[in-house]
């Protein structure tokens, strides 16, 4: 059994931690420090991860937007989140610009509006209905134009070309 430096053991950790998912540079700062390493040596480890590409706030920041727009979640729930993950502004403001204009947030909001319905068995809206499905997609993070336009248009399909 080979004995390994203090040093060493903080980025097998860190290896071993991103080997299992993406993670910011805030939050695998924070996983390392509760496993009792000193500052020095998860500063060490985290400019030897991103040295080695497995850690890259910006990649991680673009996948998880990805992610949780896949999910249902719209825009007003999403930068709260990438936020809350540690990563810049403008990191939030890269990612976001890219994955997310007027009219991929009606698709989004539509998309989850018609999956809510189906698994509730649902054909038509009614006024005791569009108020809890408003208040569902305002929880899910739309905005109240996207999810008045949704509501009001119905099923038709957002005619709006997507932005490069």
């Amino acid at each position: 059994m080979k004995i390994q430096s203090p040093d060493q053991k903080c980025l097998h950790t860190a290896l071993r931690l991103l080997a299992r998912r993406d993670y910011s540079r805030a939050e695998l700062a924070a996983k390392l420090n509760q496993r009792g390493f000193a500052a020095r040596q998860i500063a060490q480890a985290i400019v030897e991860c991103e040295r080695m590409r497995y850690l890259d706030d910006t990649r991680f920041c673009h996948n998880y937007a990805a992610y949780l727009r896949r999910k249902g979640y719209g825009l007003l729930r999403i930068v709260p989140l990438l936020e809350k993950k540690g990563l810049a502004d403008a990191l939030v403001i890269d990612a976001v610009s890219q994955h997310f204009n007027h009219c991929t947030q009606v698709d989004d909001c539509r998309r989850v509006l018609v999956k809510k319905m189906r698994l509730e068995g649902l054909s038509e809206i009614n006024i005791a209905l569009r108020a809890r499905l408003y208040r569902f997609l305002l929880n899910r993070g739309f905005a109240t134009a996207v999810i008045g336009e949704v509501l009001a248009a119905g099923s038709r399909v957002c005619d709006q070309t997507l932005e490069d």
